[in-house]
């Protein structure tokens, strides 16, 4: 969600949709490109090692983040301070578009946790 939002904010109105289907393909990339370093990883470190790896990761982007990413100029709550759930759950446009995002993501969820290089037997802790 918070991707959405950093477009919504940063990028013309033109060109959101786009930019948030780049960030859907490149999600879904990462999602089935991380498989095999994940395992390398698993065999040469160990299970907490790659949380650990991760964990540092994880904070390093977010204070990357936050001290990199400027705040922007106009405040978008402002712009939309009229949009509601209601409108929002009201809209015809949503119900077309929400089954069929729930079953594509449900859909690359199952195939990416399912993929022959995570289907492995389980190892003693």
């Amino acid at each position: 969600m918070a991707g959405l939002k950093a477009i919504v904010v940063w990028f013309p109105k033109e060109r959101v949709a786009l930019v948030n289907g780049y960030m859907i393909m490149l999600g879904s990339l990462g999602t089935a490109t991380a498989t095999a370093p994940a395992e390398w990883l698993l065999d040469w470190i160990g299970w907490r090692g790659l949380f650990e790896v991760l964990t540092f990761a994880t904070v390093a982007t977010a204070g990357l983040i936050y001290f990199i990413v400027p705040e922007p100029a106009v405040s978008s709550a402002s712009a939309r301070q009229g949009l509601t759930l209601r409108a929002i759950y009201s809209d015809l446009r949503f119900w077309r578009i929400a089954p069929l995002s729930a079953t594509r993501l449900s859909l690359a969820s199952g195939a990416s946790a399912q993929s022959p290089l995570t289907m492995r037997p389980s190892s003693p802790i």
